[in-house]
């Protein structure tokens, strides 16, 4: 391709990424930058559980949660509790430091400023992966448009500055600027089941374990100073099973938790196997760094690692999942026998397959997808060959998309009442026990139906392509680049 059309591309996919934030139609309902968007914003629970933090009150708890969310960031849109209910934050301690800068500042200003942050966090995320792996800005971008992009616009998710430190982090990796890199790779613990397995990895196999017990070490220091060891504590024996148990039913979830609740396994077996495969995974994950490092350069090391955590566990969201790309990429760039498998396992990962009636916008970020992993899967073929590939790639997935939003909504399993979170004995006071009520509600419109677990599955598929490359990749002998 000309470097004019490479520009070209480029061009397009930032602005079809940009200007789905602004249309007022996406997914098939009204969802603009205006109040009743920031209204909907995950962000708004992270405000509130901050504010309410240095005001010195306990953010966990439901009723000042409740509160602040009822005045900032309900009642100026015209919305209402009833209509968005509780938004928990089920944030380790520390994490509120980072959103209490933003308290100082009214919800809509603080809310719009974070969502610029989101989209900084991904264009320079896009442009790290360029000089990471080689691969054109264009088809990068396209890849974190989706999952760690536009969705996480949507809710005001953490995940792009995860994806952004990740990537940081493997660049200074390969320029051996370990302890660097430790601190980069630090910032991925605003996420604990995400930020853990890179950290582990980098205690296990660098050179800079000093620096990742101080990195520890000052996270917990910045817990005590804005909670004390009373909310730490809180967070770890209350708030987070809770919130677990809360998020089994819902829709979006990507957990083996999740789906074992589908199959009618009981929530607590479900919530302990889904525990344990996540540490079998991360461990797997942490073991096989080190190899995939030493054969295919340093930032496999972290990478890996934050790949192997997305997969399955208890609580696993559908914008946490784009942090499996950066290793899927960067495999694909240092292994090219392995990039045909590789680049459809990302393909699969990147493609927004929950999004039936998404606008034409996010499928011609979808198409790009689709068109980055053809192209650069087949890069040594004849331009024939590509478009061959690139058609039937993109009729498999248009004919997937369809087959899957035309499945019978047949329930899988009647949904629980909200009676079910008094039987499990959660304690009523905590905004995330709150949420699994409502969760339960007649209203929600979670449902473990046909269409809405089988839609999940192209996603399972690609983590586990990924998890399998990157696997094959420490036993199989190192090819050379071409």
């Amino acid at each position: 391709m000309t470097q004019r059309g490479k520009t070209v591309l480029a061009v397009t996919v930032a602005t079809a990424m940009l200007a789905a934030l602004l249309v007022p139609y996406r997914h098939g309902h009204a969802i603009a930058v205006t109040d009743k968007f920031l209204a909907h914003s995950d962000f708004g629970a992270f405000y509130c559980a901050a504010l309410v933090r240095r005001k010195g009150g306990d953010p966990y708890l439901l009723a000042p949660l409740k509160a602040c969310e009822i005045d900032r960031v309900y009642a100026p849109s015209g919305s209402t509790y009833a209509d968005y209910g509780i938004d928990p934050a089920p944030l380790p301690p520390y994490d509120f430091a980072l959103f209490i800068p933003f308290t100082f500042l009214p919800y809509r200003a603080a809310a719009l400023l974070w969502l610029l942050l989101l989209v900084a966090a991904t264009f320079a995320a896009a442009d790290g992966l360029r000089r990471l792996t080689g691969f054109p800005f264009w088809a990068m971008l396209a890849m974190l448009s989706i999952g760690g992009g536009i969705e996480c616009f949507d809710f005001g998710q953490t995940q792009p500055i995860l994806t952004l430190a990740l990537v940081v982090a493997a660049l200074l990796l390969r320029s051996e600027k370990q302890r660097w890199a430790t601190v980069a790779t630090a910032f991925t613990l605003i996420e604990p089941h995400l930020g853990l397995a890179p950290m582990l990895a980098l205690l296990v196999w660098s050179r800079a374990r000093a620096a990742v017990v101080a990195a520890v070490a000052a996270a917990a220091v910045l817990s005590f100073a804005v909670g004390g060891w009373e909310l730490q504590a809180e967070y770890v024996a209350r708030v987070l099973p809770a919130h677990a148990f809360a998020e089994i039913t819902i829709a979006n979830q990507y957990s083996l938790t999740a789906l074992l609740h589908v199959a009618g396994v009981p929530d607590a077996l479900a919530l302990q196997l889904g525990m344990l495969q996540y540490a079998v995974v991360v461990i797997a994950g942490v073991v096989a760094a080190g190899p995939l490092a030493r054969r295919f350069g340093a930032p496999a090391l972290v990478t890996f690692p934050a790949a192997c955590a997305v997969i399955g566990g208890t609580f696993i969201h559908a914008t946490q999942i784009s942090a499996a790309l950066p290793f899927a990429l960067y495999l694909a760039a240092a292994s090219p026998t392995a990039t045909g498998w590789i680049w459809g396992g990302a393909a699969l990962v990147a493609l927004s397959w929950p999004g039936m009636e998404s606008s034409r916008l996010v499928l011609l970020l979808d198409i790009a997808i689709v068109a980055a992993a053809s192209i650069l899967a087949t890069r040594q073929k004849p331009r024939s060959t590509q478009l061959r590939v690139m058609t039937a790639m993109l009729a498999l997935y248009f004919l997937s998309r369809a087959g899957l939003s035309r499945l019978p909504a047949t329930t899988l399993r009647p949904p629980e009442s909200p009676a079910a979170v008094a039987a499990a004995g959660y304690d009523r006071t905590l905004a995330s026990t709150q949420w699994a009520i409502e969760a339960r509600s007649p209203q929600s419109p979670d449902g473990a139906t046909l269409p809405r677990v089988a839609v999940r599955v192209p996603t399972w598929a690609g983590l586990l392509l990924i998890f399998a490359c990157g696997l094959a990749a420490v036993w199989g002998k190192r090819p050379e680049k071409a």
